[in-house]
């Protein structure tokens, strides 16, 4: 799914305003700046995965109790 297909569906059901990132630094680095209410994580994004983004997340007490879901596209096995 694209990120505007997202943004479209999200806005369907009335959350917004929705931003997007290239990747985990970037959205990392973004962070003092705006004030999410929740995270969507791809597991494959560039630079990080999404699990070493969201652990990374959970190691800053600023965005520790932050929501997160993460998403992907990826066929998983039991092994992942």
């Amino acid at each position: 799914m694209t990120p505007e297909r997202m943004k479209e569906l999200l806005h369907q059901y009335g959350v917004g305003p929705i931003q997007f990132s290239g990747s985990g630094d970037a959205l990392f680095a973004r962070l003092p700046e705006v004030k999410p209410g929740l995270v969507l994580l791809d597991l494959i994004m560039p630079g990080m995965t999404g699990l070493a983004l969201l652990d990374r997340l959970r190691q800053e007490p600023r965005t520790r109790t932050l929501p997160a879901v993460l998403i992907t596209s990826k066929v998983l096995v039991a092994a992942e």
